[in-house]
């Protein structure tokens, strides 16, 4: 696993930094929303990271993440519809309105219980992050860090168009992506249930409109070295939608590098206080 600063500096940004740390709330009226799982309740902790999951899987797929995070990080996982305790709703094959609906889920959360707060996300769930953290950071919430994970950036256009697929050939790539067992490829009952949600989540991920507002905080981004999926030179493409300072981590493994558990906590222990250490920084410079 290799990592690569490129911190660069920016005024603006910093004053954007600053406030990183003291997220201002305003009251809601709503409650938070059902859609972010908890895996452990952790009142004490000094940092809460909602957790952003790929095509076809649920929150769930960050639990053994959350059984190796230490114990000052809450990690929140983000429910999309069609699956786990949202699995009576339909999916969505855009993703701005599930950004909206995600983004007003957090801040609901944040308004309930205060929090210094970052976001990760793999794959698909990397562009629903970055356009909730679009909304959320209109409304004067930036998060400390965003981490993306096994994503082309948003700028670029995806040179494979996997929801376009049969479902044969679909289900055909997404092994090869290391994304299903053999077993599960050889599941018809399985396959019925889980193609049509993938199918809507790459809908949302690959028919994307390009954007290219910048975060108001730093940013890091994932690539797996073997990945054909999100390629590390369309990966590094993040740089430009850091606020103010960017790394990139490479990975050794496929599209679904982020499984592997050590390396990946090791990966996000290690930009958490890279983040922390800028935000430091960003505090001294602004009392100087």
């Amino acid at each position: 696993m290799k990592t690569q600063p490129f911190p660069r500096a920016c005024p603006t940004a910093v004053s954007s930094a600053f406030g990183a740390t003291v997220v201002p709330f305003r009251p809601r009226t709503a409650p938070p929303d059902s859609g972010l799982v908890r895996f452990h309740t952790r009142p004490k902790a000094q940092l809460r990271l909602f957790c952003f999951p790929w095509s076809g899987a649920g929150a769930s797929a960050y639990r053994s993440h959350a059984e190796a995070i230490p114990a000052e990080i809450e990690m929140v996982g983000i429910q999309f519809p069609g699956r786990g305790t949202r699995r009576a709703e339909p999916t969505r094959t855009e993703l701005q309105p599930l950004a909206r609906q995600i983004a007003d889920a957090i801040r609901a959360d944040l308004d309930a219980s205060p929090s210094r707060y970052a976001v990760l996300g793999h794959s698909y769930g990397s562009l629903l992050a970055y356009e909730t953290v679009r909304l959320l950071q209109a409304a004067g919430l930036s998060p400390e860090l965003a981490i993306m994970s096994g994503s082309r950036a948003p700028s670029v256009a995806p040179h494979t168009l996997l929801h376009r697929l049969d479902d044969v050939e679909l289900a055909r790539q997404l092994g090869r992506m290391g994304g299903l067992s053999p077993d599960r490829l050889r599941d018809p009952s399985f396959l019925d249930y889980l193609l049509p949600i993938v199918r809507s989540d790459l809908t949302a991920c690959e028919t994307a409109p390009p954007a290219a507002a910048p975060l108001h905080c730093p940013l890091t981004s994932w690539s797996g070295d073997q990945d054909w999926y999100a390629r590390p030179s369309d990966v590094t493409a993040w740089r430009r939608y850091a606020g103010f300072a960017y790394r990139h981590v490479d990975f050794t493994g496929d599209h679904f590098f982020i499984n592997d558990i050590p390396a990946a906590i090791a990966a996000l222990l290690a930009d958490l206080d890279w983040a922390r250490q800028l935000t430091e920084s960003a505090y001294e410079l602004a009392a100087a």
